[in-house]
């Protein structure tokens, strides 16, 4: 997927979630302006978590 920033794409925690639901069977990228993001790695997961709490205005889950 193409976007500008991952944030663009989900602004609600719970879109971000189903998203990585279906990422689970297939191999997803996120591909943005200044960054990339594989959907199958824990790592990147965890910063498009942060991300969408941000973007949402609540805190990231610990």
């Amino acid at each position: 997927m193409i976007v500008y920033h991952p944030d663009r794409l989900m602004r609600q925690r719970k879109d971000l979630e189903e998203l990585l639901s279906i990422a689970d069977n297939k191999r997803v990228l996120l591909h943005g302006e200044a960054n990339r993001r594989d959907l199958s790695d824990p790592d990147d997961r965890f910063i498009l978590r942060i991300e969408a709490g941000v973007g949402q205005g609540m805190p990231s889950p610990a």
